[in-house]
């Protein structure tokens, strides 16, 4: 395994280590990490070889056994890797003395690992075949209106809103967005004050969006709610989001930035309104090259009651989906595994009824 730095040319003080060479992987699969927290966090193109990925770092002697990612301080790919090919595109730099990876506090990551790739994101890009109404309370930022204003039907109306800051018109229903920015102040931010203040107007607002009827109540936390807090103590944060969901039945969703906000409001009024605009799969990636025995049980185990174990029980004994529907009770019962319930329930699917 070779590992690489890569500094992002428009933002140098972000970070990721590619993991190279590794035989697991396919020629175009990319796979790295980046830091998270006092750990890192993997991403692979692929998400299939993630295992095999994880795998390969614990044979390398980066994961010890039992470790996780998550517990790994971005420090140790980035002295592997300054001990192999050194950053890629980039002189390394020199090691502070009395550093290490025990000692060394994990930089704090406060925008985010994926904040450029938000902020580029085209809301002109998403599929609205239907019109959609977003209203939105006159005093949020203009930037917000700016982001939704002239796209194709798309209706925006610049109003008081009784309750929440954004309000869009569903189908059967109003999603009401309760906004509230987290991102990095000298004081304590918008989702804080709105939490430890005198006011504290989280708890009421919240309050009044779960007596409302017809609405769908959505609290947006906009930044790293974590990272930015001034005054609260992470399981203070991890208290007020359970509450939130548990108590209040808010649904909570977390945003990088305005940009980002404004990209998901019409994400949401889109979806309502025209649905994905495809049928998403109900299984994972189908199986190619494998022996006929072994797609057949791939197709079994998608029915009701059908095990990974009981498919290739019924592939192995029939061979193929004409053998098994042809198959009486009595052939289906003589399969280990095989009981009335599960029969009947692989019959009804195969005969209808």
């Amino acid at each position: 395994m070779r590992i690489t730095l890569w500094h992002p040319p428009q933002n140098p003080q972000r970070v990721r280590a590619y993991l190279n060479q590794l035989g697991c992987l396919p020629q175009d699969v990319k796979a790295f990490v980046v830091p998270h927290g006092n750990g890192v966090k993997l991403s692979v193109s692929d998400a299939a070889a993630a295992p095999a990925v994880l795998e390969a770092l614990h044979e390398a002697g980066v994961l010890s056994e039992g470790q996780t990612l998550e517990a790994v301080p971005f420090a140790v790919f980035e002295e592997r890797a300054q001990a192999g090919a050194g950053k890629a595109g980039r002189a390394p730099r020199a090691k502070r003395q009395g550093s290490s990876a025990s000692n060394r506090a994990p930089a704090r990551n406060l925008t985010g690992s994926r904040l450029d790739e938000a902020e580029a994101l085209d809301l002109a890009s998403i599929p609205v075949p239907d019109p959609v109404l977003i209203r939105i309370d006159h005093r949020e930022p203009a930037a917000l209106f700016e982001a939704l204003q002239d796209l194709p039907n798309v209706t925006l109306e610049r109003t008081e809103l009784a309750l929440g800051d954004i309000e869009i018109q569903g189908r059967e229903t109003r999603y009401v967005i309760e906004r509230k920015c987290c991102a990095e102040t000298a004081a304590r931010t918008d989702f804080e004050a709105s939490v430890v203040g005198d006011d504290k107007r989280l708890f009421f607002q919240s309050e009044k969006m779960r007596l409302e009827e017809g609405i769908t109540p959505i609290v947006l936390l906009e930044g790293p709610v974590h990272d930015n807090s001034r005054g609260m103590l992470v399981q203070a944060i991890d208290g007020m989001l359970s509450f939130l969901v548990t108590i209040q039945r808010m649904n909570v969703i977390n945003t990088y930035s305005l940009h980002h906000t404004a990209y998901v409001a019409l994400k949401l009024a889109a979806h309502d309104r025209s649905g994905l605009g495809y049928e998403p799969p109900l299984r994972g990636r189908k199986p190619t090259g494998l022996p006929q025995v072994a797609q057949l049980a791939f197709v079994l185990e998608g029915m009701p009651g059908v095990s990974a174990n009981i498919a290739r029980l019924l592939a192995e004994r029939f061979g193929s989906m004409a053998a098994l529907v042809a198959a009486s009770e009595a052939d289906l019962a003589a399969v280990p595994g095989m009981g009335p319930k599960r029969i009947a329930q692989i019959r009804a699917v195969l005969h209808g009824g």
